[in-house]
């Protein structure tokens, strides 16, 4: 008997090189290579760095992004040009109230394509999966699998409503303040009840967030699937370069200590001098929603060399960047825990040292203890501490090491993960044909 098929939704989805694009595409080439019907539906936003994996045996349609959907009501497709036409101008608040609240959940990213268009050009499957970042996948994947009795599985990698609060994240969580924000909380809990609540069952990037979409949905079957790292990369020879370079590739947050990473540098130089000139923190694609963090960064890195703000890179180009450096930083949000953010497992995978940013143990911290992948500061002098060691160490002309663990670093291996992901699929999809 063939095994079954498999329509995976979601935003981002290769020659994407975002983060978002990971999980689905390494997903549905484990899926692929075990000879599953595999369909991909995401969206046609472009991308000028693209990254172009193998993905042979997966049929992919893309649908746009659009201000304005045919499924909205004559009133509501007035109110959503009313919403994108006014932004900018005054009153746009409350019409970003009357539009939040009235118009479907999410709809600032909604696809324009309806259940019927999905059939016609990808046809029909027996399990529709749907995954984050963008909500309307999961909306979507309830319509369909009404349309085919399909097996619907919501897998999550962001919270929307927080049972479980050490889970809030920037942008996901924060509904506003006073009536309309709660408001707003109110009509996504029972959207996440309605649409997501529907699946079969749930997966999710770790148990935090798997026990938070529980919660939030009613759904109790679930699995827990890391991400991870691409299996097919190789550790590169270290060249000594002319500093000692500790690399971060991707969006700066302002939840993040950038200013304790400041203060630290600022301790080093403090103790020895001579390292300033030694000693950098190269950030790699360095954009953010705050412009005043930014412009800090750049002043702090003027004023003492010890930070440089870089374009960003293609995937190919990151993955060497990181691979190359004598250590890669993650900071982990002070606000947030529970999660295992994919730049971070990329990380793992990269054979450099990870110094690790944390104030409060978490999965990350957990994941470089096991994995004996780097170093930990929980406070601006621990990672001072350590900053001043490993650059003495450097200037003395000894390499910063490390001697991962490798059966705990197969936890995070993307290609063994989505392998499992894919054998669970299908045991649920035979649990849900005896039903």
């Amino acid at each position: 008997m063939a095994p079954p098929s498999i329509l995976i939704l979601c935003y981002q989805f290769p020659p994407v090189n975002g983060t978002g694009a990971r999980r689905p595409y390494y997903l549905a080439r484990a899926l692929a290579d075990d000879g599953h019907r595999v369909g991909v539906l995401t969206t046609d936003i472009g991308e000028a760095q693209p990254w172009l994996p193998d993905t042979s045996g997966i049929e992919v349609y893309r649908t746009p992004k659009t201000t304005v959907q045919r499924d909205l009501s004559a009133w509501q497709r007035w109110l959503a040009k009313l919403y994108w036409s006014h932004q900018g101008k005054p009153g746009h608040g409350l019409v970003r109230i009357a539009a939040d609240l009235l118009l479907p959940e999410g709809h600032i990213d909604r696809w324009d394509i309806l259940p019927e268009e999905v059939e016609q050009h990808l046809g029909r499957y027996d399990i529709v999966l749907a995954t984050c970042p963008s909500w309307y996948p999961f909306r979507l994947a309830a319509k369909l699998v009404d349309r085919w009795s399909a097996l619907f599985v919501a897998d999550y990698r962001d919270p929307w409503t927080l049972r479980i609060p050490t889970l809030h994240l920037q942008g996901f969580t924060q509904f506003g303040t006073g009536l309309s924000g709660w408001l707003r909380k109110r009509k996504m809990e029972r959207a996440e009840r309605r649409w997501p609540g529907r699946a079969f069952a749930l997966t999710a990037i770790s148990a935090p967030l798997l026990d938070n979409a529980r919660l939030t949905t009613g759904v109790q079957r679930g699995a827990v699937f890391h991400g991870g790292f691409d299996p097919l990369l190789r550790p590169q020879p270290y060249l000594r370069r002319e500093q000692f370079n500790i690399v971060y590739t991707g969006r700066v947050y302002a939840q993040q200590d950038w200013y304790g990473v400041m203060r630290a540098l600022d301790l080093v130089r403090e103790r020895d001098p001579s390292l300033a000139k030694h000693l950098c923190i190269s950030l790699y694609g360095a954009v953010s929603e705050s412009d005043a963090l930014l412009g800090d960064l750049k002043t702090f890195g003027e004023r003492t060399g010890m930070i440089r703000l870089l374009p960003r890179l293609g995937r190919d180009e990151t993955m060497l960047a990181q691979q190359t450096a004598d250590a890669v930083l993650h900071i982990s949000p002070d606000d947030h825990q529970g999660g295992l953010p994919v730049k971070f497992l990329e990380y793992l995978g990269c054979g450099r040292p990870i110094l690790l940013f944390i104030k409060k143990a978490d999965l990350e911290s957990e994941a470089v203890a096991t994995t004996r992948t780097g170093a930990i500061a929980n406070n601006v002098e621990a990672l001072a501490d350590i900053l001043h060691h490993r650059a003495t160490q450097w200037q003395q002309g000894l390499m910063w090491t490390i001697e991962p663990n490798p059966t705990e670093l197969q936890r995070f291996d993307y290609g063994r993960n989505m392998k499992a992901m894919a054998a669970q699929l299908r045991a649920w999809h035979a649990e849900f044909n005896t039903k």
